[in-house]
């Protein structure tokens, strides 16, 4: 009976054991109605894989809307975005086949932008009038639409679909945008089923998509003023050849005094070692110019600091960087004791307030990716907020990632949606920690032998591979090794980063 006891026991022990682990693949037959532990122990196995699936699938879902998010910043041409947005997604989600539909106001249909099949794009031009066909149905229901019997003409009258194989699964996405149609996202699969969380993935990518659109849309929009406007101009000049000489004059005496209040506005890198003595910034405008803007706003024992990246460049970007230093000024000037979060949605209100002029209707389309610091001299706390941007910890050995919220300063609202708040990540500091944070700029330059990004991971390996450094050595490194990796290809967008070390 003692023996039986002891081999009930190390056998829950060891079952114990092996769930600490993370294996829940472990059988657990308990022994009768009396071993309570046992009962006990199927349950909280029962628990923890539930817990461990569910995690998992979020997880999953979550790092899916961060590739496809962050591959959506990329490109700002509809052809180029479809066609990268569908490779990336099929291949996450492991399906066939998939195509972008765009809405047709003027002609109420939807006309195909890109396709992708079979690991390569399609040239196949579909148009499907609302309400016709499952592309069309989709749109004008506004809801998404999953299938897993498809019949055998479809791909011949509603789809738009072609492949050696037919699909077996079939799933079509909306792209709504505040009620309003964007376009239809279709995909395929060989599988019988589509999971459940692939189509949540890709309803939830489908709202950033249809944003997306809608701002590239309302871009082109502006643009297309915009040139007509120019060409007017120009028609006008070519009558008055002089009229032409003294607009560009004009244009290069606004550029030089913008210029020259930028570089006013801009921290000297003294004004920062004076606060924090072992830091540095590297700031590298792409133009005279620039989007980026360091920031920096002393108050006694607190500092706030900021690597400000205002999308667009040159007149545009400044313009918008200009906006975003006198909000920062006053927000932390006239609000003290507020955390980096609360300040960052402070500045998300009042940038929306001067973009939108509180109208939806006539939004810009721009925004700001920022990385802000509040940092508490006598408690040692960095409080840290994000939009799109990370800050890298380094501490005795180890590089820890605070991730930036997945929206920038300024973004148009959804209003099918609640907003949260940014998120506040508080940091206690020691003496020798590092901290870097950075706007995009360094991360996405093309360049090295195979054309490639920089990456953001190119970026924590120098950090963490060379954690001996000075900060002015930090800054050498970063400055020898981006124009090594830059060589003959162009600079594409304005570079800021920052490193502190306590």
């Amino acid at each position: 009976m003692i023996n039986r006891k002891n081999e009930t026991i190390d056998r829950n022990a060891l079952i114990i054991n092996e769930l600490d682990k993370g294996n829940y693949s472990i059988q657990i037959i308990p022994e009768g109605e009396e071993d309570v532990l046992g009962k006990s122990l199927l349950v909280l196995k029962e628990n923890l894989q539930a817990s461990y699936t569910k995690e998992s699938i979020q997880h999953w879902i979550y790092e899916g809307k961060n590739l496809i998010s962050h591959v959506l910043r990329l490109y700002h041409k509809l052809e180029d975005l479809g066609d990268q947005f569908l490779e990336h997604l099929i291949n996450y989600i492991d399906a066939v086949q998939g195509a972008i539909y765009l809405f047709n106001e003027e002609e109420n249909s939807i006309v195909s932008l890109s396709t992708y099949a079979y690991h390569q794009k399609k040239s196949i031009d579909q148009q499907f009038k609302l309400g016709f066909g499952l592309i069309g149905q989709c749109a004008y229901d506004k809801e998404y639409i999953y299938r897993t019997e498809i019949p055998e003409d479809y791909f011949t009258i509603s789809s738009g679909l072609l492949g050696e194989q037919k699909p077996m699964s079939l799933l079509i996405v909306p792209l709504i945008t505040d009620d309003m149609l964007q376009g239809v996202v279709e995909i395929a699969s060989l599988s019988p089923e589509i999971p459940e969380p692939t189509i949540e993935l890709v309803n939830e990518l489908g709202d950033i998509l249809s944003r997306t659109i809608f701002n590239l849309r309302e871009n082109q929009k502006t643009e297309k003023r915009l040139l007509e406007s120019q060409l007017q101009d120009v028609n006008n000049t070519q009558k008055k050849p002089h009229r032409l000489v003294e607009n560009a004059s004009d244009i290069e005496n606004s550029i030089d005094y913008a210029e020259r209040i930028q570089s006013n506005i801009i921290p000297n890198i003294r004004q920062v070692q004076e606060i924090f003595p072992k830091c540095f910034v590297y700031f590298k405008p792409r133009n005279k110019l620039s989007g980026d803007l360091p920031w920096i706003f002393p108050d006694g024992d607190l500092v706030y600091l900021a690597a400000v990246d205002c999308k667009g460049q040159g007149m545009a970007g400044a313009l918008l960087s200009f906006v975003a230093y006198f909000h920062l000024n006053n927000i932390v000037d006239h609000k003290p004791g507020f955390t980096a979060g609360q300040i960052c949605d402070m500045l998300d209100a009042g940038i929306r307030k001067t973009l939108q002029k509180e109208s939806e209707d006539i939004y810009t389309g721009g925004g700001i990716d920022l990385a802000f610091c509040r940092i508490d001299l006598e408690l040692f706390e960095i409080h840290y907020s994000g939009a799109y941007r990370p800050l890298y910890l380094l501490r005795n050995g180890e590089l820890t990632e605070f991730k930036g919220d997945r929206k920038a300063i300024g973004d148009i609202p959804n209003r099918n949606k609640p907003e949260s708040p940014f998120t506040n990540h508080l940091i206690h500091y020691d003496t020798g920690d590092k901290i870097f944070f950075f706007t995009d700029g360094m991360p996405d330059q093309m360049g090295g032998p195979e054309r490639k990004k920089y990456s953001t991971d190119r970026i924590k390996n120098i950090i963490f591979e060379n954690q001996g450094f000075t900060m002015s050595q930090y800054e050498h490194y970063f400055e020898r090794d981006f124009k090594k990796w830059m060589k003959d290809v162009k600079q594409i967008d304005d570079v800021l980063l920052i490193g502190i070390e306590f």
